[in-house]
Formats: C-alpha cells, sequence, structure tokens
C-alpha cells in the first residue's frame, strides 16, 4: 500500500470521527432542549406523550440521549407548542 494511500485513509478516518463527534454533541443539545421546552410547558412526561402521540417510555429514552428525536416529531412539537424548530438547536 502506497504511503499516500495509507495517508488517505487516516484523514477519513480522522474526518468520520470528528463527524460523529459533532452528530453526538447537536443529538445530545437537541435533547436538552426537547427537555426544557417539556418542563416549561409543565408537563408531565406522560402527559407530554399524549399530546404528541407517543409513550411515556419514548419521551424518557429522547430525554436521556437513549433515542433519536425524528424530524417529523421534532416539526410536530413546534408546532404543538408554538416553537421554531431552530430553538431546538440553541
Amino acid at each position: 500500500m502506497s504511503k499516500y494511500v495509507m495517508y488517505y485513509f487516516i484523514v477519513l478516518s480522522v474526518m468520520i470521527h470528528e463527524n460523529l463527534l459533532y452528530a453526538r454533541k447537536i443529538n445530545g443539545l437537541l435533547q436538552n432542549n426537547f427537555k426544557k421546552i417539556r418542563e416549561n410547558a409543565k408537563l408531565s412526561q406522560e402527559k407530554f406523550a399524549e399530546s404528541i402521540n407517543c409513550s411515556r417510555e419514548y419521551i424518557s429514552r429522547l430525554e436521556n440521549n437513549h433515542e433519536k428525536i425524528s424530524l417529523a416529531l421534532l416539526l410536530l412539537i413546534s408546532q404543538i407548542y408554538n416553537k421554531k424548530p431552530e430553538e431546538f438547536f440553541k
């Protein structure tokens, strides 16, 4: 294997690693803001789950970063709670 191919794979692996770290950071930010919106609405996980037609367990997994929020759910919550989708990313 030439040294250029080896360098290419090293650079590629570093880029993938950095993108994964960035994705985790964004996902954590989303989950944190998701929880803040629920708490600001003074809703339990159960009541919040009912309002968006999902289970309390799913809300718990979202808030604890064990589940990724879908774009459809993000938009639904934005619509129901009069939030702009970009507020989840602040």
